[in-house]
């Protein structure tokens, strides 16, 4: 995995922008600590940061050129079947080929077949590709979102770089984009294409661009996961056997790696699944997982040390005190270069610090949830769609006990506020659950927090296009999942923290192979027998421990809460939402933060700190990028 960066100039060289591209370069330095490069041909030029993983000789590092040096490109990811596309499709044409990995190799795939062989990759990726000879210019990124890459036309130039940050060491215009303000304080992450800007962009998963000088930009989907018109009719046994065999495939692809090479593992499903096969694949096969000695409510480090004496892993718990997690709570505001609010990317970044020590490569389990119906929320919006004919008594309980949504002060409130939560969400038409379920806030909340002319921006139907008019109930769901919170928020998330720390993330559970033959399964196979993830957890029974699948899910939530009543309270009210600094950035309401301040106090609020928290990433990202 590595950083990108560039730039296609339209009415001079690209050398007038070095400067900048050396910037870029410098901000993308802990993405790729290994090796770096630049190049510059008339109106284009492109930078390089690498981290070495497979065929970690200098000769494969990038900018990478062919022979002739006509074509020039740079990559971020794997392709992992490298080696079948090569002896298929690049064999027959004798090429001689002067490095062993898969840079190389897509190179010259790019060069003999253009945009469509990228139907034949598999992997996760971003790159930028550029015919010297035509002054064309090829950028594209993987299926689901897993690499990130902005981009931006501005008057003199195209950019693009991997992070916001090398981005904006080029001389941009950048205009604010009201609705990804709104955007992000309902859903506190920002899903490709939107950015705070109205003029930069994320590029869509699955989508290509392509440029010339004088040209107008061409954006095309090059992938899209379709739902099919009926479901499979494999019997339940024979599905078992897909899922294990696709799962098993895709583990041994991303096992390949010339560096080290394990896994997280937590207490769940998903990452036990990826390591009892990687076990079964590799002997000695390590595995990681954080153990939380002084805040017990996230510790699943004894969940994780029993699946790992069972699948036979070598494993290490890491420990990590209170101090610690504190002290990257400062450090994940100081890098976060764009609109994204996720708590648990606090805990992420801990766990990839420590784990960058042992290795560079981990596999991880994320995907799973989204592919297999395994969030709650799933299976709530199942049964709020059996209660559906119920709906105006769901209106009137919602409305009889607004109070219950209160403080999480106990056992019994907290599943009261559980309750009246439900309550609301099936009062709602069929679409308006979903779109319930997939924001952290809802259109009262941004009201009172963003000034009027921002609210106006975003209507519902932002959040609503995420769920496709055709397919199953919960395929529907879960396709939208794939399309918001897979790539907006899981993904992102992984990338910016594991690259942060100079690792590479791989997600077997993402293979494309495997989506789409999980999508093709029906829904009760997923979700049925009073289980989520049944055929993922029966595909794998036999390899796990029996109390792996009586476990209670927990996500990776950290104590925002506390944090916030304790060592940062002094530092949020003084420093990241004080009066002068929010009066100046004149976008937020200070009165109503001051009112979720005190609710949070006073412990009035369930919901104040996850409030609070989306407003200081807001205001620090503002005042370091606005």
């Amino acid at each position: 995995m590595c950083g990108i960066a560039g730039l296609l100039a339209f009415h001079s060289g690209a050398r007038n922008w070095e400067p900048s591209l050396d910037a870029a370069l410098q901000k993308l330095s802990y993405r790729g600590p290994d090796a770096s490069g630049s190049f510059f041909s008339g109106p284009f030029g492109c930078a390089h940061r690498r981290l070495s993983i497979i065929d970690t000789d200098a000769a494969a590092n990038q900018p990478f050129r062919d022979e002739s040096g006509r074509y020039v490109l740079v990559f971020n990811g794997e392709i992992f079947n490298y080696a079948q596309l090569k002896e298929e499709l690049l064999s027959p044409l004798g090429i001689r080929f002067r490095t062993r990995g898969d840079t190389e190799v897509l190179l010259y795939l790019l060069i003999h077949f253009g945009p469509s062989v990228l139907n034949r990759l598999r992997g996760f990726f971003v790159f930028a590709f550029y015919d010297t000879e035509r002054q064309e210019l090829l950028l594209a990124r993987d299926r689901f979102g897993q690499k990130p890459l902005w981009y931006t036309r501005q008057q003199e130039f195209l950019a693009f770089a991997s992070e916001f940050k090398a981005l904006n060491c080029f001389p941009l215009s950048k205009e604010a984009d009201p609705v990804s303000y709104e955007m992000f304080f309902r859903l506190s992450y920002l899903p490709a294409p939107y950015t705070p800007f109205a003029n930069i962009r994320k590029l869509e998963p699955g989508h290509y661009l392509l440029m010339r000088p004088g040209k107008e930009l061409y954006k095309k989907s090059w992938y899209t996961l379709q739902l099919p018109e009926t479901p499979s009719e494999m019997s339940y046994t024979e599905a078992l056997d897909a899922v294990r065999r696709s799962v098993t495939e895709s583990v041994s692809y991303r096992l390949v790696a010339d560096v080290p090479t394990g896994s997280f593992l937590s207490g769940g499903v998903d990452s036990a699944v990826v390591s009892a096969v990687a076990a079964s694949l590799r002997r000695g096969f390590s595995s990681f997982s954080l153990s939380f000695p002084d805040m017990p409510y996230m510790d699943e480090s004894a969940y994780a040390a029993e699946t790992a004496a069972f699948i036979g892993t070598d494993h290490h718990s890491i420990p990590v005190g209170q101090a610690q997690m504190e002290n990257a709570l400062e450090e994940v505001l100081d890098y976060t270069d764009d609109l994204f609010a996720d708590s648990s990317a606090i805990a992420v970044h801990v766990l990839c610090k420590e784990v960058r020590r042992h290795l560079t490569v981990a596999l991880s389990g994320d995907g799973g949830d989204e592919i297999f119906g395994g969030y709650r929320k799933h299976k709530a919006l199942l049964m709020g769609r059996k209660l559906h004919m119920l709906r105006p008594g769901f209106a009137l309980l919602s409305a009889l006990l607004p109070a219950a949504a209160g403080a999480r002060t106990s056992g019994t409130a907290d599943r009261i506020r559980k309750v009246v939560k439900f309550s609301h969400m099936a009062s709602l038409d069929l679409a308006s659950q979903y779109a319930y379920t997939l924001e952290w806030f809802h259109s009262d909340f941004t009201r009172k927090l963003l000034p009027k002319s921002h609210t106006e921006a975003l209507t519902d139907d932002r959040i609503l296009d995420y769920l496709s008019p055709e397919g199953s109930y919960l395929s529907r769901i879960l396709l939208a999942d794939v399309h918001s919170v897979l790539q907006g928020d899981m993904l992102t998330k992984v990338d910016l923290f594991s690259m942060r720390n100079g690792m590479e993330v791989r997600n077997p559970l993402l293979d494309h192979s495997l989506v789409e033959l999980a999508f093709s399964l029906p829904d009760e196979y997923k979700i049925g027998g009073g289980m989520q993830k049944r055929i993922l957890k029966d595909a794998f029974r036999d390899m796990l421990p029996p109390t792996q699948f009586n476990r209670p899910k927990k996500g990776f939530e950290v104590p925002l809460q506390l944090w916030l009543t304790g060592r940062f309270s002094k530092q949020m009210k003084e420093e990241w939402l004080n009066r002068e600094t929010i009066e100046r950035q004149g976008i937020l309401d200070h009165a109503y933060i001051q009112k979720l301040i005190a609710e949070l106090e006073t412990g009035r609020s369930a919901d104040a700190h996850f409030a609070l928290w989306n407003a200081i990433v807001f205001t620090k990202w503002f005042t370091l990028y606005a």
